[in-house]
């Protein structure tokens, strides 16, 4: 099947806005060597550098990662007036990026036997708190996890009007909407994506396991694999690498807006990280790293529920775009300051991140990573015969 740049970019922005936690990871690749990183940044450059020149990011940094090594590119600055390139150390909030590695935290458990694709999801929830359902069928942990449960995007009682939108929003404000709300649609029947549904699938993890949902982050995925700046919370060095953030005002341009905070949906986007942290996350769902958390991560890439669009499926929190028989496994997220990308082709094993301190309401980011993607399938790709 064929499809045009911008059908493929479309179809990306549909999703904007233990036995495992004690093994380590071997190191990840080693950096892409220097000729093979000459041949990509010209070509990198030109997909990123006229949007950076043009103000419409303040700074983007772009990760590679093949079979060979790694590389990451940084343009433009981390905070408007100074002369700071992002770089693979700089950390940037990753929003719905951060469903990904709650999907792990999920597949790690299912794995364990500590969960089921078919549990219905308030048998992990606090006592009392009701859960909708229709026509007998209840709200799974699978139905969550792919974005088929049939709760909206967010929640009716979320404020958005504030620069902080989630900060405030509890247990009592979410348990307060399930009680009222009711689902347009049989639970399984439909893809509709949601930040509300993944949300409160890591509320029910964190009260089932009785651990906050950075510390399930951090015991399952991030220290097996040594992820050090995959975090919510940031220490103080940490702060220091935090790029400030920019909304792109269409009529006054880039403005500085403040992180964002979560309270209990933290596993739709409270995450922050880095290029570095990304890629080696990616080198592990590629194996290009060996770590027992394997298995578990290639369960999260199993398509398991389908779309309108013929293309576009949905696995464990990562959405799988295939054309052509080639299956690209991706993800997006934004906030109001940050906009990120990360992507994975598996025949070719090679894998891209893409992150900017800006959100803008036309990103072009997906498309940027999507091209890089194809850069290095040539790179890696065996020479023609004669």
């Amino acid at each position: 099947m064929k499809t045009s740049a911008s059908h493929l970019v479309a179809l990306l922005t549909l999703a904007l806005v233990a036995a495992c936690a004690s093994t380590p990871a071997r190191p990840a690749p080693p950096a892409l060597p220097d000729a093979d990183a000459r041949s990509l940044q010209a070509d990198i450059d030109a997909l990123v550098a006229p949007g950076v020149e043009a103000g419409d990011y303040a700074g983007v940094v772009v990760g590679v990662l093949t079979p060979v090594g790694r590389r990451v590119f940084g343009y433009g600055t981390t905070r408007l007036g100074e002369s700071s390139p992002p770089d693979g150390r700089t950390v940037f909030e990753i929003g719905s990026i951060s469903k990904v590695f709650t999907a792990v935290v999920a597949a790690s458990m299912l794995r364990e036997g500590r969960l089921r694709l078919e549990q219905p999801v308030a048998e992990l929830l606090p006592q009392g708190v009701r859960v909708p359902s229709r026509e007998g069928r209840a709200i799974t942990v699978g139905d969550l996890l792919t974005h088929t449960s049939g709760l909206p995007r967010l929640p009716t009682n979320l404020d958005l009007s504030g620069l902080d939108p989630y900060s405030g929003y509890g247990a009592d404000d979410l348990a307060a909407f399930l009680a009222t709300y009711e689902l347009p649609r049989r639970p399984g029947a439909a893809v509709e994506y949601s930040n509300l549904g993944l949300g409160l699938l890591g509320y029910a993890l964190e009260t089932s396991a009785g651990r906050p949902f950075e510390a399930l982050v951090r015991e399952t995925v991030a220290e097996p694999l040594g992820l050090t700046d995959t975090v919510v919370g940031l220490s103080d060095e940490q702060r220091g690498r935090l790029a400030q953030g920019y909304f792109d005002d269409a009529a006054e341009g880039l403005q500085a807006v403040p992180p964002w905070t979560f309270g209990v949906l933290a596993a739709a986007g409270a995450l922050r990280s880095t290029a570095d942290d990304l890629l080696t996350f990616l080198a592990a769902n590629l194996g290009l790293v060996d770590t027992r958390l394997g298995p578990a991560l290639r369960d999260t890439h199993v398509a398991r529920a389908t779309t309108d669009a013929a293309e576009l499926s949905i696995a464990l929190g990562w959405h799988v775009y295939t054309v052509n028989g080639r299956r690209i496994v991706w993800h997006n997220g934004g906030t109001y300051g940050a906009y990120g990308f990360v992507a994975f082709d598996e025949s070719a094993r090679v894998g891209v991140v893409v992150l900017a301190n800006t959100f803008s309401l036309t990103p072009t980011l997906d498309g940027i990573g999507l091209r890089t993607l194809a850069l290095l399938r040539r790179q890696v790709a065996p020479p023609q015969s004669p």
